[in-house]
């Protein structure tokens, strides 16, 4: 049960994230937040891979399993961004918790990893939990997030973004068995990077005030970088639906920050 703690560890460096990002970059747009967090989250992974000696030689399996999921991870990006822009967020956000589901498909397929039932048990509680306490009041009724992805365009979307997560959580497992947790953080996060960067040069967007906010924005990509490399060694130490279930734990973590600064 090493993999635990690195997996609560997890979940709530994310909901600093989330927090943070909710506290002070409400008036930054989404994809600038998305790449400021990789790019800040390097100043923490970087000093942490030649500390630890992590830089070793990869195999072409590393890299194949990095460019899958760098790339798909920076298409739910900018999906992501759409679905919170295109639908509210009490129709949105519930529907990321069914990721550990899929990966109870996608698990057995890619990796061969299937929990025991005690574990099954544990994963769909949690799921349901996650479910229960990312419902709005806004909402009338706890189905009505499943019943708008019928209707709403963002809550389609982030379905898609649910599920495409289910399959890159298994090629970061794959790249993490092929080199080593903290390298695959670093390298992982550097390649979205470059693919964020050439989207928002395309967009124009403005790098000037992206620095601008490095104050707010810097605090963002630490959580970040922390929380994706504590995945990485829980991820390398169980199988991947166990990680992704506490992972959504961090609901818990954000209904105590809610409470205390919101």
């Amino acid at each position: 049960m090493l993999w635990l703690p690195f997996a609560f560890l997890n979940a709530f460096f994310e909901s600093v994230a989330h927090a943070l990002g909710k506290r002070g970059a409400q008036n930054i747009d989404a994809l600038s937040v998305a790449w400021s967090s990789r790019f800040f989250a390097l100043f923490i992974l970087v000093p942490l891979v030649i500390i630890t000696n992590s830089l070793s030689s990869v195999n072409g399996t590393f890299w194949a399993a990095l460019l899958a999921t760098s790339t798909l991870n920076t298409v739910t990006s900018i999906l992501f961004v759409k679905a919170i822009k295109d639908s509210p967020l009490s129709l949105t956000l519930p529907i990321i918790n069914f990721t550990p589901v899929f990966l109870l498909i996608t698990s057995p397929i890619m990796l061969g990893e299937f929990p025991e039932p005690l574990g099954l048990l544990g994963i769909l509680t949690t799921v349901v939990g996650s479910y229960i306490l990312n419902l709005s009041q806004k909402i009338h009724g706890p189905f009505e997030p499943i019943f708008s992805i019928f209707k709403e365009k963002g809550s389609r979307l982030m379905l898609i973004v649910a599920i495409i997560w289910s399959i890159t959580s298994n090629f970061d497992k794959i790249a993490v068995q092929n080199s080593n947790p903290l390298l695959y953080s670093f390298a992982s996060y550097a390649a979205i990077l470059v693919f964020l960067t050439i989207i928002l040069y395309f967009k124009k967007t403005s790098f000037k005030t992206i620095f601008e906010n490095s104050r707010i924005l810097a605090p963002i990509g630490f959580a970040g970088g922390l929380s994706f490399a504590f995945q990485t060694f829980a991820i390398s130490m169980t199988i991947v639906p166990n990680v992704l279930s506490v992972k959504r734990t961090s609901t818990i973590f954000g209904t105590v920050w809610g409470k205390l600064f919101f």
